[in-house]
């Protein structure tokens, strides 16, 4: 049972990761630099 904790604690951590760093991406106006 930890283990499958971990793991859904680790997958949580990264989407919430990706998700920050899109946000940031989006905010900081990656769009026009390209």
């Amino acid at each position: 049972v930890p283990i499958a904790v971990g793991c859904a604690l680790a997958g949580l951590v990264v989407i919430v990761l990706i998700a920050y760093l899109v946000g940031r991406r989006r905010r900081s106006g990656a769009y026009q630099s390209v």
